[in-house]
This record gives structure tokens, sequence and C-alpha cells, in this order.
């Protein structure tokens, strides 16, 4: 007896008007964000037309935020705010809503990585995977960097720290903190903590000389709940 398959498509996680860098300018385009990493956009809405733009992006983006990171030609709304984006080896830029913001950044880092040698966040003070955190240039005076196993992580926040708590490297006047290298960092910005249940705890900022840890820990806390669920 024969058996028929039955096809599924994919859901769509996001569908609303974005900009998209093309070519040097911002063009606004209807979008659909599917679950399975393809964004399909078309302006006018018209998805029937063959001048569709298909990207099919891997789980792995970085916020363009402030001064050490921008787009070619930033967006001039200042309603929106901008994502990169990466398809294999080509980066695209997008501008979102900022009220949906944060469901853009939810929809991309719960894609299906390919494995866990995927990074799902990737910037000048840190890099993520599926499995592991990896913070940049931390021990001292190596520079090497220093992995930690999500499954080792009890904590990640971004505490208000006092100005002399902070170090540029090294161990900060608490004797608490471990910080990682960030000779620009800034105090009025916030950098990120990590706990282990061992001393010392790991600082550092995800993007060095600016205030990324909101972003970053976006990510994280979405990458550590479902370590813990594959667990």
């Amino acid at each position: 007896m024969a058996t028929s398959s039955v096809c599924v498509a994919p859901s769509i996680a996001l569908r609303e008007k974005i900009s998209f860098l093309r070519n040097g300018s911002w063009i606004e385009m209807d979008s659909m964000m599917y679950a399975n990493g393809l964004l399909l956009m078309a302006e006018n809405g018209d998805f029937d037309s063959k001048k569709v733009l298909q990207l099919h992006i891997q789980p792995l983006w970085t916020v363009i935020s402030g001064a050490s990171a921008q787009p070619p030609k930033p967006c001039e709304n200042t309603n929106l705010s901008v994502i990169e984006l990466h398809e294999k080896r080509k980066k695209h830029f997008i501008a979102v809503p900022k009220a949906t913001y944060s469901d853009w950044i939810a929809a991309v880092t719960k894609m299906p990585p390919k494995d866990t040698k995927e990074p799902i966040y990737k910037n000048t003070g840190c890099t993520l995977y599926r499995d592991r955190l990896v913070v940049h240039v931390w021990y001292f005076p190596l520079a090497t960097s220093k992995t930690i196993p999500l499954a080792a992580i009890r904590k990640a926040y971004a505490p208000n720290v006092q100005f002399l708590a902070h170090k540029q490297w090294g161990m900060g006047v608490d004797f608490d903190v471990w910080w990682a290298l960030d000779m620009s960092f800034s105090p009025t910005g916030k950098r990120v903590i990590v706990d282990t249940g061992t001393w010392p705890k790991i600082g550092f900022s995800p993007i060095r000389g600016s205030a990324g840890a909101a972003d970053f820990l976006r990510v994280l806390h979405t990458a550590l709940n479902e370590s813990r669920g594959r667990s």
C-alpha cells in the first residue's frame, strides 16, 4: 500500500514593513521572516513577482550600535533599529521597527543551527555558540581567550558596577571579577558578568568601547534556555 507524504510549510515568524540596504540606499520592503531562516522581501508587497529577494539567513547576527560599528549608510529613520544578517559569506543590513526589534532578534537566534560550530553572536569582545561562550583577551598577560561551557553558567547579568570595581584588564579592587581587555570602556556603560559558581567571576564587554550588554544578554539567555531544555 502506497503512502503519501505531506509537505508542511515553515511557519511565518514575522511579517511587516522593514528597510533593506541595497546599493548604498535604504529601500522600504514588505517582508516575511520564516522560522527556518528564510527571509523574503518584496517592494509593494508583491511576493508573487520574480523580483522577490530571498535570503537564507544563518544563525549569526550582530547588532549595530553606537560608533563601534555602523552600516555603510546609517538609516535616517530613528524609529528603526539596524540589524546585520549573514548569508554564507555575505552581509546584509535591514532596519526593523523598534517596537518589534526584540521579536526579530528572537526569530533569528532561534533558527535551527547546522552544528555547534556556527556562532550565534560574534563581536569584538566575545563569541557565543550554542554550547559555549568564548570571551576574547581574558587571560593576562598572554591575551588568550577563555571558553565557558553554557552548562557551567549559573547566572549572567549586567549590573551597575562601581567605577573602582571596573578594570580595563584584570582584577577589580573588589577582588570578585576578573575583567577581559577593554581599554576604551566608558564608566557610564554596562559590562557583562558571568557567574559559574567559581572564583573569580568573568567580566567583559560584548562590544569593546560600547554599551552592548543588553543586546548580548538577550541572545545568551535564549541560548541558555535552549541548552537547558535539551539537557
